[in-house]
């Protein structure tokens, strides 16, 4: 029953169409760090363009300012909306960890295809409902992050019968040197992951 988690005070609260909006653009700004419009729009899927092009006009020089964010793909600049204090958190950022990890399909950073590939240059396609004979990578392709940059992309499959995880490839973007200290903090991350999945061993094809 929803009201054992959920305290009594909101319920039988319905926001408003207008409160609600607010809401889900504040919370993808939270997440994005910039955004466009259509990228807000996006984020939560349950409003239109023109509602979050009304509400960027609205916060503009409030809780939000105006930005233009390079690309790395090679493509102009965007006219981008940001939070109004992005340049004090820019400057608070942690240094990014060494650690390399391996992302969900479904990451916020990696979710929109099209912003990915604009801020980070990397092309991403995730790949369990395309037909085996067109897959370029395979079933279930993960994002490698290094610090703040994408490095390559692994395939894994955990076998649940003989609890093994199964690493069916691993690609690496080009540019990317494959030292050795790299390839052991991907060995790294794919124990944990093997702890994650509950396998009691690693095997590669």
């Amino acid at each position: 029953m929803s009201e054992r988690v959920i305290p009594e005070t909101y319920h039988g609260q319905i926001p408003s169409e207008a409160e609600y909006i607010d809401w889900a653009c504040q919370t993808a700004f939270d997440r994005l760090g910039c955004a466009t419009p259509s990228e807000l729009a996006a984020f939560w899927g349950n409003f239109d363009l023109a509602d979050a092009n009304a509400w960027c006009e609205r916060q503009a020089g409030k809780t939000i300012r105006e930005v233009l964010v390079e690309s790395a793909d090679g493509s102009a600049p965007r006219q981008s909306y940001a939070r109004h204090d992005i340049d004090i958190l820019l400057r608070e950022l942690p240094v990014p960890t060494p650690r390399v990890r391996f992302l969900s399909p479904f990451d916020p950073v990696i979710r929109d295809r099209k912003r990915a590939l604009r801020l980070f240059n990397f092309d991403y396609r995730f790949e369990a409902f395309v037909p085996a004979p067109q897959r370029q990578y395979g079933y279930y392709v993960l994002p490698i992050l290094e610090r703040d940059r994408f490095i390559g992309r692994i395939d894994l499959k955990c076998d649940r019968k003989t609890k093994t995880l199964v690493v069916n490839g691993l690609w690496f973007e080009p540019g990317v040197r494959q030292s050795k200290t790299r390839h052991e903090q991907i060995a790294k991350e794919l124990e944990r992951y093997r702890v994650f999945v509950d396998a009691n061993s690693i095997i590669h094809h």
